[in-house]
């Protein structure tokens, strides 16, 4: 199965980072082929609300969102992680568009409560949850 993990924490080896990499293993190591991105690597221009995609399924910015959303059409599994309100906001308007079109829904939130220091979310049940969820999805 084709997954696409889109991380959309502004922090390197944050806990949310850490999450998504703990899904992927666990993904991987069921036979899965798994692709990461990281939204903080990408050069993508806040959401115009314009609603452009809605009538055309192209954004109408020139960015690097066009390549991520080409890759999240041929997926069959999207997952995505954030830190905090920022990456929330950004990784919900980046998507939202897309992912109504095609008719996405959310079958699990994994959750790292009560972690906000880089590395924190290590030896938590939300790292547990991550690798079996990504194992056994």
């Amino acid at each position: 199965m084709k997954v696409v993990v889109i991380n959309g924490s502004p922090r390197d080896r944050g806990n949310s980072d850490l999450l998504c990499d703990q899904w992927i293993l666990g993904a991987e190591e069921a036979g899965h082929e798994v692709e990461k991105i990281a939204l903080r690597e990408k050069k993508i221009q806040p959401c115009k609300a314009c609603y452009a995609c809605f009538r055309t399924g192209v954004c109408v910015q020139k960015d690097d969102m066009a390549e991520i959303l080409k890759k999240i059409e041929d997926a069959f599994v999207i997952v995505t992680g954030h830190d905090g309100r920022q990456g929330l906001k950004r990784t919900a308007d980046d998507l939202t568009a897309i992912l109504q079109n095609l008719g996405c829904t959310v079958r699990r939130t994994i959750w790292g409560e009560r972690v906000w220091q880089k590395g924190e979310v290590i030896g938590t049940r939300a790292m547990e949850e991550a690798y079996q969820t990504g194992k056994n999805m």
